[in-house]
């Protein structure tokens, strides 16, 4: 991503995924400051304020948090994983049911257009739902989910991370760590 930056340093778009990756390696502080940067040149960009609302996350800031997700959904009409990421969020700051019921919009918008299962996976982490966590994971290996080598990187799945279900999904991912 760096590279990437270096060939067009301009660009909101290699800058909101450097951030993202900076996020997945645990440098929440200098993803952050890569945002400022990325809402200096795009204050629009919605991609941008998805990864914010992660990082704030991912500092308990969940009010800031929510606030990045819907600044995320006015800029991109809504894009997958944004309304999960929501519900993930109302799921750790206690609120169960408004966190449950964006788990049941998820699930019937799968029903006639694309939910990734990986995103309905973060809700029901967020519920700890963890004897269904790993079905939405299966599901969304069968259908070749992009998002899904992310989960091995995600700080947030950090409590599941040893448990054997998740490492069998690594494995079938290609992503365990060799022991």
């Amino acid at each position: 991503m760096r590279r990437a930056q270096g060939l067009d340093p301009l660009s909101p778009v290699v800058g909101a995924n450097l951030v993202w990756t900076l996020l997945l390696a645990g440098e929440t502080e200098r993803a952050v400051a890569e945002l400022l940067r990325v809402f200096d040149l795009d204050p629009g960009n919605g991609l941008a304020a998805f990864n914010l609302g992660y990082a704030l996350a991912e500092q308990r800031r969940y009010g800031e948090s929510i606030a990045a997700f819907e600044r995320s959904v006015a800029a991109t009409g809504g894009f997958p994983w944004v309304a999960e990421s929501i519900g993930w969020i109302r799921a750790l700051e206690g609120d169960r049911r408004r966190a449950r019921a964006i788990l049941r919009e998820s699930e019937a918008r799968g029903e006639v257009r694309y939910a990734p299962a990986s995103a309905i996976a973060f809700v029901r982490l967020g519920l700890q739902d963890d004897a269904r966590l790993f079905d939405e994971p299966e599901h969304a290996f069968a259908e070749r989910d992009a998002p899904m080598p992310w989960l091995a990187g995600m700080p947030c799945f950090d409590r599941v991370a040893s448990g054997p279900r998740f490492v069998a999904l690594l494995r079938r991912l290609g992503l365990a760590r060799r022991s």
